[in-house]
């Protein structure tokens, strides 16, 4: 198991890079020694650079793990990133700026309510008009549900949201835009 927290939340910024306020769970994978962790809401990683030469110890938060592209960094060696004091620098479009009140922190909390009630037709899907249980996970950044009652789940998928037998599948008895 590699140390550190499964999931880190980095939050702070309302301005810049916010897209990249997110959380980013781990892969299993490490980086220069260091975990590397997946976005769970666009394609970017965060992951640790170094650089002996130029002396450049950070994490980032880019596209391409091992890459100095980024969009968002810190100057710190902390083995994870729930560690992290050094304040982030974010680049806003024109140039790097310090941002005090961005930070990285765990994150284990899944989104979204514990339960739900879906109701409204006497006629049709009548058996999925029932409650549905938070399952601990997520699909797509949102929060997946069970059943109470079916062996169906309540699921976002493709812009839907899909009640129905397969997380992550297009079919389903009762959906709704969002």
């Amino acid at each position: 198991r590699l140390p550190g927290c499964s999931t880190i939340r980095i939050a702070g910024s309302t301005t810049a890079q916010t897209d990249r306020m997110t959380s980013y769970t781990m892969t299993g994978q490490t980086h220069e020694g260091r975990p590397v962790y997946a976005s769970d809401s666009t394609d970017d990683f965060l992951y640790f650079y170094q650089n002996v030469t130029s002396n450049r110890y950070q994490w980032l938060v880019g596209p391409t793990v091992g890459s100095n592209l980024c969009g968002v960094l810190v100057n710190d060696r902390h083995l994870t990133p729930e560690e992290i004091l050094n304040p982030w620098r974010l680049w806003t479009g024109v140039q790097w700026q310090e941002f005090p009140n961005v930070n990285a922190s765990c994150y284990d909390r899944v989104p979204g309510c514990s339960n739900i009630r879906v109701s409204g037709s006497k006629t049709h899907q009548i058996t999925r008009m029932t409650s549905y249980t938070k399952a601990g996970f997520t699909l797509t950044g949102r929060p997946v549900y069970t059943s109470d009652t079916t062996d169906d789940f309540l699921f976002f998928y493709q812009n839907l949201w899909i009640i129905g037998p397969t997380v992550g599948s297009d079919t389903g008895g009762a959906y709704v835009g969002d």
